[in-house]
């Protein structure tokens, strides 16, 4: 059996809607050497149905059943049954431009990590991600450096034997956030990084969406998991790249105090911080990769605590 060059893999629930026009998308490029896995992750609607359809009217779609588990869970069925030399992950209310696989095979040679654009469709509104004016190539430490990165998980091209060797999955207990919790662990371990200068990928920006009523304590939550489990892979690999270590870190206070304001008017809610806070000095190296960081980072907890004791012993 021939391997493809890339694996594409789909989560599908409940997107009969849609789900034609994003597998039409894949299976009409230009470029062939590829297989589709459309995870079907316990449908409830005709998508099931769908998918096997185009699994019995071309050889390179194979359809997988599970039982409702959520994106994170479905996406990672698909690595584990991949078989492509490069992943690529499409949403199935998402869809691609039909030259994408073609002009991105022309630059992935001495590459591990490659990123494209993508558009975010609306009814009426089409906005952009960035693009530079010409394909740029980058280390991981250089990369880190350059405002260039996006945090979701279409638009990049990865090598499938990366994700393998490190165990990488997309986390199944975050809910917000995953998809940057992945690719960044992808872009640590990876030594070449191209961004091409076209967008191929289309983002269709549903209103009744999940992501459009997002509870914000569960994210202020998600977002501290997320930065302390890419903390955790840093030290766990030993990985230095000084630029997103600090960039990490950043984020986590500003989302530490974020989150903290918000839930000074909630007992529970303020020992889940002080558990978040106290794991997170004892899982990172912090205070030996820079103590000025780690003293102001006690400094703040310290006045944090002053204040969520003063809120909570003024409530009624």
């Amino acid at each position: 059996m021939n391997i493809p060059q890339i694996s594409v893999i789909v989560p599908v629930y409940n997107v009969e809607k849609y789900l034609v026009q994003c597998i039409e998308s894949i299976l009409n490029q230009t470029y062939k050497d590829f297989e589709l896995l459309l995870i079907d992750d316990g449908s409830e609607d005709h998508s099931g149905n769908i998918c096997d359809y185009y699994s019995t009217i071309d050889c390179r779609v194979k359809v997988f059943h599970k039982k409702n588990g959520g994106v994170s869970s479905a996406r990672n069925m698909g690595i584990k049954y991949a078989r492509g030399e490069w992943v690529c992950f499409v949403d199935s209310d998402d869809w691609i431009d039909k030259d994408a696989f073609g002009y991105i095979a022309e630059q992935w040679e001495e590459t591990d990590f490659l990123q494209f654009g993508y558009r975010r469709v609306d009814v009426d509104v089409f906005e952009y991600s960035f693009l530079p004016n010409e394909i740029l190539r980058f280390s991981n430490q250089a990369y880190c450096t350059q405002k260039i990165y996006h945090s979701a998980i279409c638009g990049y091209l990865l090598k499938l034997s990366i994700i393998k060797e490190h165990k990488i999955n997309f986390p199944t207990h975050i809910k917000y956030g995953e998809d940057q919790d992945f690719i960044l662990k992808v872009l640590m371990c990876s030594s070449e990084i191209v961004v091409l200068d076209r967008h191929f990928y289309n983002y269709r920006d549903r209103k009744n969406s999940a992501m459009h009523a997002p509870n914000s304590m569960l994210m202020g939550k998600d977002h501290l998991l997320v930065i302390e489990d890419l903390l955790l892979f840093m030290d766990h690999h030993g990985i230095n790249i000084t630029p997103l270590y600090l960039s990490l870190f950043s984020a986590f206070v500003m989302s530490f105090f974020w989150i903290t304001v918000r839930s000074v008017r909630n007992i529970i809610e303020v020992e889940y911080i002080k558990r978040v806070y106290g794991d997170f000095l004892k899982t990172t190296k912090l205070y030996r990769f820079s103590p000025i960081y780690f003293r102001l980072f006690n400094s703040y907890f310290f006045i944090f605590s002053y204040y969520a004791y003063v809120k909570l012993k003024n409530l009624k």
